[in-house]
């Protein structure tokens, strides 16, 4: 009865997961949203636009600078915008003074910042303090509202596009919504390459079909950590961020235990990156993003569990939109328990059941995320394309290696520290635990792909259907982890 015990757990896991995402699919293909636009406001409100930054590179600041003076001057009805570039960089090592230092501005210390001021347009060097995301934009909020009577922020990450029009509307909505709490809308990735354009549909597939289902199906929104606007009211009475290493997903849960909303709008569009060309820095944040959400679950996942401020569906979203991702690890685990039950010859009389369970898992997997991932590619390019949609399929399968091995290492290890930083070796330490992690699991499916083929050569349906999630595997991980040796060859 073991293995029919595990495969039903197995199956109940991936049909949740896949309920929720084909649900999402089909209300994105079917459903667009109109949202409400409000008037003009009878007064002008003051409002924040901040930018946090750390360790970026030259062109990436002159060109966000040089956005933010072009900009500055724009005005409108009923906002008044104020501009702010946290960085958290160490003072003498910013590359963003050789571009400051050309413009006309009055320089001075206030509390925790150096403050370069150009009017409607403060650029802040933090230091002291926690060096990571979540608090530096916490102090930049406290300096806005001290300094410009803010009632509301917008946050962006250095490499969107930065749209007023937008910030204004979702002022709008919130000065007439009192319901919300925040207003945050798409982000959309500007592919490198043929492989950043798979990797962007992979990611950006959150955005156009997961978040924009979750919010008007289910009632559960997310602030993103970019491209959105908060009340800075509500933002304030739970603390801001907190230091975690995904302070946006940990923020956007507590705000939900206790009751307060917000409103996610897919067809406002901001262009950018949600993953860098870059596939090592792409990997170290994907592993940050996959232990960040996993740590959220965990801590949480009683509180959610027993709240009585959502309801079971709501409960269910919540914690399918940190752990959706694990549909790809189960064909991993099913490959394991399957060679661990040939391994050791500890077939029951059961094993049937489980064994065309494993046999026929895989090709339903990969034929309903394609169903999934259709209505994300047909929104971006106007049309459909069966390869590229495989290949999103197949790369998601390499990429759950990283949510694996942030759950063990969450469940097993515990709570870690994550600091950003600029120091070289730590740099190094990530990219080869990765690339590490990617070079086992492939040395590990490997062989067993083999022993597999071997030892069911004369079964052909067997052979075909149960090697494919080897084969997927295989092909997955090969593909990662060449991605990985070619950018280190460029450099």
């Amino acid at each position: 009865m073991i293995f029919s015990f595990i495969a039903f757990l197995l199956f109940l896991t991936l049909a949740v997961i896949l309920f929720f995402d084909l649900r999402y699919s089909l209300f994105s293909l079917l459903k667009n949203v109109k949202i409400k636009e409000y008037p003009s406001l009878d007064k002008k409100i003051n409002v924040a636009v901040i930018i946090p930054v750390k360790n970026e590179k030259f062109e990436v600041l002159k060109k966000r600078i040089n956005n933010i003076m072009e900009i500055k001057n724009i005005e409108f009805k009923d906002v008044n915008f104020y501009f702010i570039i946290v960085d958290d960089t160490d003072f003498k090592k910013s590359e963003s003074r050789k571009i400051l230092d050309k413009i006309p501005a009055k320089i001075y210390y206030y509390k925790n910042f150096l403050v370069y001021d150009f009017g409607n347009f403060h650029y802040l060097f933090r230091l002291k303090g926690i060096k990571m995301k979540g608090p530096a934009v916490n102090d930049a909020v406290l300096y806005a509202k001290e300094r410009f009577n803010i009632k509301y922020f917008a946050l962006y990450d250095v490499e969107w596009t930065i749209t007023l029009e937008y910030i204004v509307k979702a002022v709008r909505i919130l000065e007439n919504r009192k319901d919300l709490s925040f207003v945050f809308w798409n982000r959309r990735t500007i592919p490198w390459d043929g492989f950043h354009k798979i990797l962007g549909i992979y990611v950006d597939h959150f955005f156009e079909t997961t978040l924009y289902g979750k919010t008007y199906l289910d009632g559960i929104s997310m602030a993103h950590g970019s491209c959105g606007v908060f009340r800075l009211k509500d933002f304030l009475e739970f603390g801001g961020f907190k230091p975690h290493i995904t302070e946006d997903a940990e923020l956007t849960v507590r705000m939900y235990l206790n009751g307060k909303r917000g409103l996610y709008i897919r067809d406002w569009i901001e262009y950018g990156q949600n993953l860098p060309g870059n596939i090592n820095v792409s990997l170290k944040t994907y592993l940050r993003w996959a232990y960040g959400t996993i740590d959220v679950v965990l801590t949480y996942f009683k509180e959610i569990l027993f709240s009585k401020k959502l309801n079971l569906m709501q409960k269910l979203s919540l914690i399918h939109m940190f752990t959706h991702f694990y549909s790809f690890a189960i064909a991993f685990f099913l490959i394991l328990i399957n060679y661990i039950i040939l391994a050791f010859r500890i077939v029951t009389p059961d094993y049937f059941y489980f064994e065309q369970f494993f046999l026929w898992i895989t090709p339903i997997i990969v034929l309903l995320l394609i169903l999934v991932y259709l209505p994300t590619y047909y929104r971006i390019y106007g049309k459909i394309n069966i390869t590229d949609l495989l290949k999103v399929v197949i790369l998601g399968w390499g990429l759950s290696v990283i949510h694996i091995y942030a759950l063990l290492k969450r469940i097993f290890i515990g709570k870690e520290e994550w600091v950003v930083t600029k120091k070289i070796r730590e740099k190094e330490r990530v990219r080869q635990e990765i690339f590490t992690i990617y070079s086992i699991m492939f040395f590990l499916i490997l062989p067993l792909f083999i022993i597999y083929l071997i030892s069911n050569v004369k079964y052909p349906g067997k052979l075909i259907l149960g090697g494919l999630s080897y084969f997927i595997w295989v092909v997955s991980l090969l593909w990662i982890l060449v991605k990985q040796i070619e950018h280190e060859a460029r450099i």
